[in-house]
């Protein structure tokens, strides 16, 4: 059932690689904390509970199950980077917001983003993407 639950959050992506935006009225807006991140901490979570894993944060986490063959390394690491430039650009954008006294959220418009910025958050949330794969295949989901 966990596992299940840890599959419900997709990355914002389409099959074609295009971004998929929310539906709650935010045109044109990617909510990075639940689209972006929220698919590595739960599928990682799920991998760690039933690995024995007992550390609660993510990154470590992934050490860990790297280190009882449950991750490729190169995977772990693919995934990692990919959680931390999601991190990265969500504390960008409210550290923006700050500037501009806003209230923060983590909703970001990607037209807002640099070109760069921008491939890069799409190859993070393919990275998510492949790693809600690999939990598929393990559960059968």
């Amino acid at each position: 059932m966990l596992a299940g639950n840890a599959f419900q959050r997709k990355p914002p992506l389409t099959m074609f690689r295009n971004f998929r935006y929310v539906s709650d009225g935010k045109k044109h807006s990617l909510d990075l904390k639940r689209q972006g991140l929220a698919p590595f901490v739960e599928a990682v979570r799920v991998f760690a509970l039933a690995n024995g894993v007992e550390n609660a944060n993510t990154r470590e986490r992934m050490n860990e199950l790297v280190q009882k063959g449950v991750f490729d390394a190169k995977d772990a690491d693919a995934w990692k980077d990919a959680y931390s430039l999601i991190q990265a650009i969500r504390m960008r954008s409210h550290q923006e917001m700050l500037n501009r006294g806003e209230e923060l959220t983590n909703y970001i418009d990607p037209d807002d983003l640099n070109p760069l910025d921008k491939r890069i958050l799409r190859e993070s949330f393919r990275q998510a993407q492949r790693l809600q794969q690999k939990l598929e295949v393990t559960y059968q989901l």
